[in-house]
């Protein structure tokens, strides 16, 4: 295997090329800071913009109260509504582009009179007494972290898995204003939940703003540990110090991945799932098995969360009317599910391609110079 090493040198001739050689533009710096500030209020905007939806989701489901207790479920309902609302638009070839510049004064409009909604509860943390006793090198490290994760959020994406496919295909859809199969791409046929919110955010501001939607999502997964430590009888700080502090997360937090919202998705379900396990509340039942159903619809890994579910409520579900609840909660979850798999048959005639071609067999060969001609492209 080749080695490769980097030599001092190489060091120093990086160093001279881009800070040294490279132009520097006080107008390129103004125009990537008026981007930074459009797509921050553009951001705001479609979290207020989810937040309406998600309640109006919990009216329907009588949910209001249980909203009122986890109040980040209305955001959740609502991304998770906006994602399928993409999804039905561009399945129907309606994936209309609206004039950027309207679409962002909107979303900014609803940031400026709606934003305050956001500040509600779940924002807020009540600061434990051993907090102050971090050693300075604590706050340092913790603030050296953030400050490197800031700046990586705010530069222009790099990571593969990102411009392979996270980005790349729901750029297609936006060119040619629906879903359609993208044949040569065998990440196409993979369920796209969270990837239809970056369309959403692709239409509106590019690339920029779906990172940021990533990023916000890494803030609200840190909410929901909270609030699932709380639900568990702890405290909701080591778990978000914890998590907060992981390399891991700090690095999917500066990258257009998927993973962020996925695991909100589903550890907001599990929060709902043990409120209606401790007092039997059909709402939180419902709220649980929606969410899950937008976690499985992003990743085909969450498929195993309800294994899991189900295996620790057997006891429950035993119980009088305990196997109608597992019925209502697997309905409701695979509602969301459901148009990844309609999508993947009607592509492909195999529902879960490009797993499990042996059993609904391989529906086309496709040469890999061919492959890579349209992948270039």
């Amino acid at each position: 295997m080749a080695r490769f090493h980097i030599q001092p040198s190489d060091l120093s001739s990086a160093f001279r090329q881009y800070f040294l050689q490279a132009d520097f533009s006080w107008a390129a710096l103004f125009e990537n800071w008026i981007q930074f500030g459009l797509s921050g209020l553009a951001l705001v905007g479609t979290l207020v913009l989810a937040r309406a939806a998600g309640l109006a989701l919990a009216q329907t489901l009588r949910a209001q109260k249980l909203c009122r207790e986890e109040p980040l479920l209305p955001l959740a309902f609502g991304l998770g509504l906006l994602g399928s609302a993409v999804l039905g638009l561009g399945l129907t070839g309606l994936l209309v582009t609206p004039p950027r510049l309207i679409a962002v004064a909107l979303l900014t409009a609803l940031a400026v009179i709606k934003g305050k909604s956001l500040l509600a509860p779940p924002f807020r943390f009540a600061t434990p007494s051993w907090l102050a006793k971090l050693s300075p090198i604590t706050w340092i490290a913790l603030a050296l972290a953030f400050l490197i994760t800031a700046v990586g959020v705010l530069n222009i994406e790099m990571a593969w898995d990102a411009l392979t496919y996270h980005l790349r295909i729901p750029s297609f859809y936006v060119y040619r204003h629906k879903i359609f199969d993208v044949w040569h791409h065998k990440w196409s046929y993979f369920p796209s939940q969270i990837e239809m919110l970056y369309l959403f955010n692709q239409i509106i501001q590019g690339d920029l703003l779906a990172r940021f939607l990533n990023a916000a999502c890494g803030i609200l997964l840190l909410l929901s540990v909270r609030d699932l430590a709380r639900r568990l009888g702890t405290t909701g700080f080591w778990p978000v110090l914890l998590l907060a502090a992981s390399p891991l997360f700090l690095i999917l937090s500066t990258r257009a991945y998927i993973d962020l919202g996925f695991a909100f998705l589903l550890t907001l379900s599990l929060v709902n799932f043990l409120i209606w396990w401790e007092r039997g509340s059909l709402p939180a039942l419902a709220a649980s098995g929606l969410l899950a159903g937008w976690g499985m619809g992003s990743k085909y890994l969450g498929v195993l969360f309800p294994i899991a579910i189900l295996a620790a409520a057997m006891p429950k579900l035993k119980a009088a009317n305990g196997w109608r609840a597992a019925a209502l909660w697997i309905t409701l979850a695979s509602l969301p599910l459901a148009p990844w798999l309609v999508k993947n048959w009607l592509y492909t005639a195999n529902p879960i391609f490009p797993f499990l071609s042996g059993v609904f067999g391989q529906p086309t060969a496709i040469p890999s110079e061919w492959h890579l001609t349209l992948y270039d492209q």
